[in-house]
C-alpha cells in the first residue's frame, strides 16, 4: 500500500514531504467527531426532510435529506447545542450533545411536533408560553 514511499531511487527530501503529508492527513481526519441522526415527526414517527438543523453558537447549519437524515462532520470534542426548525412544525427544544473524544460519532434523533390547526389557521409555538395564530 505504501510501496511508493520507500522506493530506492527516491530523493530524501521528497520522501520526507510525502511522509509529512500522510501524517498530516491522518491527524486531520482523526480529529473529526461527528453528530448525525434523523429528524422524526413526533406524531406519525415518519422521517421529515427539509428540516434546518443548527448548532447554536457555532453558526453551523445543515438540512435533513429525503430520508430525514442529517450530519455534522469535523467537530472538535465539546458540548454542542442543537436545534431544528421546519415550516409546519414547532421549533424544537434545544438539546445539548457532548462529544467526549475527537473520534466520537454521536447518533441523535430529533423529534419535532407538527403545529396545531385551529379553524383553518395554524397555531405556532414561539416560546414556552407564547403562541401565534396565522391564517
Amino acid at each position: 500500500m505504501f510501496k511508493f514511499l520507500f522506493m530506492n531511487n527516491m530523493s530524501q527530501p521528497l520522501l520526507k514531504i510525502r511522509i509529512f503529508f500522510i501524517l498530516f492527513i491522518l491527524t486531520v481526519t482523526s480529529n473529526a467527531a461527528t453528530i448525525k441522526g434523523r429528524v422524526i415527526d413526533s406524531d406519525t414517527h415518519d422521517t421529515v426532510r427539509g428540516v434546518v438543523i443548527t448548532i447554536l453558537g457555532l453558526r453551523a447549519k445543515t438540512v435533513s435529506n429525503v430520508g430525514g437524515r442529517y450530519t455534522f462532520d469535523d467537530l472538535r470534542p465539546g458540548t454542542y447545542t442543537i436545534s431544528a426548525r421546519c415550516i409546519g412544525y414547532e421549533l424544537s427544544i434545544p438539546q445539548d450533545i457532548d462529544l467526549t473524544s475527537p473520534e466520537a460519532v454521536i447518533t441523535f434523533d430529533i423529534y419535532i411536533k407538527p403545529v396545531q390547526q385551529i379553524n383553518g389557521g395554524l397555531l405556532y409555538l414561539l416560546s414556552s408560553n407564547s403562541w401565534i395564530l396565522a391564517f
